[in-house]
């Protein structure tokens, strides 16, 4: 997890390096960047081997 966590990072300064002179894409990339993912398995994926 804490590598996902990392590439997100990376993601983020990418992001706003590169769409930093464009409000409407930040705005955007803020309200995707915050949303919470679920907490446990998805009940579809319940019981299935990873």
């Amino acid at each position: 997890m804490a590598e996902i966590s990392e590439q997100v990072k990376v993601l983020d300064g990418i992001v706003r390096y590169r769409f930093s002179d464009n409000a409407e894409l930040m705005g955007a990339w803020a309200s995707a960047h915050s949303v919470v993912g679920p907490l446990g398995p998805h009940p579809l994926t319940k019981g299935r081997a990873s």
